[in-house]
C-alpha cells in the first residue's frame, strides 16, 4: 500500500511540475510549420550497471554541439535536430522527470505530448536503471533514425545513412572497458563510417557518476553542485574532431595513471604501483609530473633512496621544481583544511626535501 502511495505522489509531483512548465515550453516552442534551428547530429547515450554511470557522446556539424543535459544518479537525454537554446528547458524538464521516478521512456512520452514542436524533433534518453528511450519526429531531415538495445540509445538525423546509428549500437555492445570507453568507441565508428552528412565541426563526452570523485585531488565527478560529472571533454570546432575528441579522451586515461599508482601504493600494492607509475613514465619520458608520480610511490613504499632518485628527474626536467615543492607545502586542498598531497606526505620529514634539494 505503501508502494502504491509513493507511486500516486510521484506521478501527482511530475504532473506538477509538467503542468508549471508546459505554459513557458509551449510558447518557447516553434509551431509545427516553423522548425528552429537545425542541429543535424548523433549519438549515443548509455547506462553502465557495474558503476551507475550514465553518459553521452555526440557529434555535429555546428561549433560546440552541447545539446544534451543529465544528472549523475538520473540519466541523461540528448536533444537534437529541431533545436533552439530554450528548448534545451525541455531535456532538462525530462531529467527532473526522472529524478521524480519516471522512467527514460515514460519522461519522454510526457515530453513529446506538450511539444508543438515534435514532429522536428530528436531526443534520446537513458535513466540511471537503464532505462532507454529515443522520440524521432517524421519531420526530422533524413537520413533519420535511431535504435535501442541493452543500457543503450543510439540517434542521428542528415546522416549518411542508417550505417551510422546501426556502427553506434554495434561498436557499443562489443567493446569492452567503461563507458566512456564504450560511448567513445561507438562515436568513432560512426564517425569512421558515415556520420553527419553535411560534414565535421565539434564533439563531446561527458560521463556522470554520483560521488564518484576519481582521486582525492579532485572534486570533478562528486554530486556537488556545480559540478555532477565524472569525465567532460569537448572539442568545439576541428577538421576531424571526433577523433580530436579521442586523442583527448585517451590523454585523460593516461594522466589518471598518476592517481591510480598513489593509490594502490597507499594499498600496499607495491608491485601494481610500480608498474602503473613506470607506464606513465613510458608514456610521457619527457614530462616532470611522470616521474613524480614514481617519487611518491616509493616513498609511501618505503624506499627513500629510491624515491629521491625519481623525485630528482622530475627535477631535472621543470627547472623551476624546488620553488613548486615548497610553495605545494603550503597548500590545503580544501575549505576544510585537508592538507595538499606533498604537505600530508612531507610536512614531518623536512630532511627529505634537505636530501632531494641538497647541492
Amino acid at each position: 500500500m505503501f508502494r502504491k502511495a509513493r507511486r500516486t505522489l510521484l506521478a501527482l509531483a511530475g504532473l506538477s511540475l509538467f503542468a508549471a512548465t508546459s505554459l513557458k515550453a509551449m510558447q518557447n516552442s516553434s509551431p509545427a510549420s516553423e522548425p528552429d534551428e537545425l542541429i543535424t547530429t548523433y549519438s549515443i547515450v548509455g547506462y553502465d550497471p557495474q558503476t551507475g554511470d550514465v553518459g553521452i557522446a555526440i557529434a555535429s556539424r555546428v561549433f560546440n554541439v552541447m545539446s544534451f543535459y543529465g544528472k549523475a544518479g538520473v540519466g541523461v537525454i540528448a536533444m537534437q535536430h529541431s533545436f533552439a537554446g530554450q528548448n534545451l528547458l525541455t531535456a532538462v524538464e525530462g531529467v527532473q522527470l526522472m529524478e521524480l521516478g519516471f522512467s527514460a521512456a515514460d519522461s519522454l512520452q510526457m515530453l513529446m505530448s506538450k511539444d508543438a514542436g515534435r514532429d522536428f524533433r530528436q531526443m534520446g534518453a537513458v535513466d540511471a536503471k537503464g532505462g532507454v528511450a529515443a522520440h524521432t519526429g517524421p519531420e526530422c531531415t533524413f537520413y533519420s533514425g535511431d535504435r535501442q538495445g541493452n543500457n543503450y540509445t543510439t540517434q542521428g538525423n542528415m546522416l549518411t545513412g542508417k550505417e551510422t546509428t546501426d556502427a553506434m549500437g554495434d561498436t557499443f555492445e562489443t567493446t569492452e572497458g567503461e563507458l566512456a570507453d564504450r560511448l567513445m568507441a561507438a562515436l568513432l565508428q560512426a564517425d569512421t563510417v558515415g556520420g553527419d552528412a553535411r560534414g565535421k565541426q565539434s564533439a563531446a563526452l561527458r560521463i556522470y557518476r554520483k560521488g564518484g570523485a576519481e582521486d582525492a585531488s579532485t572534486t570533478v565527478g562528486a554530486d556537488v553542485y556545480p559540478i555532477s560529472y565524472y569525465i567532460d571533454l569537448r572539442v568545439m570546432d576541428h577538421e576531424e574532431p571526433v577523433r580530436e575528441l579521442n586523442r583527448l579522451w585517451q590523454k585523460r586515461k593516461d594522466y589518471r595513471l598518476y592517481g591510480k599508482a598513489i593509490r594502490l601504493a597507499a594499498d600496499a600494492r607495491s608491485d601494481e604501483a610500480i608498474a602503473t607509475a613506470k607506464e606513465f613514465v613510458d608514456r610521457y619520458p619527457n614530462e616532470s609530473r611522470a616521474y613524480e608520480a614514481l617519487g611518491l610511490v616509493y616513498y609511501q613504499l618505503g624506499d627513500k633512496d629510491e624515491a629521491i632518485r625519481w623525485f630528482r628527474e622530475a627535477a631535472s626536467r621543470n627547472q623551476r621544481y624546488e620553488q613548486l615543492w615548497k610553495m605545494r607545502m603550503k597548500v590545503i586542498r580544501d575549505r576544510t583544511g585537508t592538507l595538499d598531497r606533498f604537505s600530508h606526505y612531507f610536512k614531518d620529514d623536512p630532511d627529505f626535501a634537505r636530501r632531494l634539494f641538497a647541492k
